[in-house]
């Protein structure tokens, strides 16, 4: 479906800035024709937003919410501003998915990830059965043909977000989840989406330590296990990452 709807929003290409203004004042005088001309231009605006947080929540509704974003916006907008009207319209649209966020909990995670997660459960059983023991990252991506990380990424998709409101702490008593909160953003995004945000800034070892670590809830030694490095390794990962988010985010 979400491609499907990409394919449609590329038939529309971006308006020049005369002709917006043109529509905008037809809009004013109650033409529905303009309005709708100016949604469907403009709707790769909501597709932007959309594509930076797939994975996260379903795709569809996503769109719908920011569509609706997107009409509020144009209904609001006054061309006298001087203001270009993706600069006026994308936080609007944006504030409409954000609201869509904090009314919506648990995170709905999107139908691809949970079948992934489904796979990748049925098969971490099957090969711990099999090898009499826990079945390690890499074995179940060879099996299924994937990467690491998506096995990772699959089996943080199938936790329950409520594990974050736990205490979690590295050995120096500093905690993941309370450095979270103290991040004034944390206010319009819930934990799920600000862990995934902070995921895309660490490396592919980072995001496979903290997501083991604070998802999965596996012990230092466990994770330097599944990973086959040593704990010692995994100690210094885990403070690297929560120095580097103090660096990223500190001053937000």
């Amino acid at each position: 479906m979400w491609e499907r709807i990409k394919d449609k929003i590329n038939q529309y290409p971006p308006l020049e800035a005369d002709e917006v203004n043109k529509l905008f004042q037809l809009v004013k005088e109650g033409d529905l024709q303009a309005r709708e001309k100016l949604f469907n231009h403009n709707l790769r605006l909501v597709a932007k937003l959309v594509e930076k947080y797939k994975g996260v929540y379903d795709e569809d509704d996503l769109f719908q919410i920011g569509a609706i974003g997107l009409l509020k916006a144009i209904d609001r907008f006054d061309p006298s501003m001087n203001t270009m009207f993706s600069t006026y319209a994308v936080p609007k649209i944006l504030g409409e998915i954000k609201m869509y966020f904090r009314d919506n909990n648990p995170v709905k995670i999107s139908r691809q990830q949970i079948a992934l997660s489904k796979t990748v459960k049925e098969m971490e059983e099957k090969l711990s059965n099999e090898l009499g023991r826990g079945a390690k990252v890499s074995e179940i991506a060879s099996a299924l043909g994937i990467t690491t990380e998506e096995v990772v990424m699959a089996l943080e998709a199938g936790q329950n977000p409520t594990s974050l409101e736990q205490s979690i702490s590295d050995e120096n008593g500093n905690t993941l989840k309370d450095y979270i909160e103290d991040n004034s953003f944390t206010e319009e995004l819930d934990k799920k989406l600000l862990l995934k945000e902070i995921l895309s800034n660490l490396t592919g070892i980072e995001r496979k330590v903290i997501i083991l670590r604070y998802f999965q809830e596996q012990s230092q030694q466990k994770i330097a296990e599944t990973l086959n490095i040593s704990q010692v390794h995994v100690s210094r990962i885990e403070r690297k990452v929560i120095n580097k988010l103090k660096n990223i985010y500190g001053n937000q």
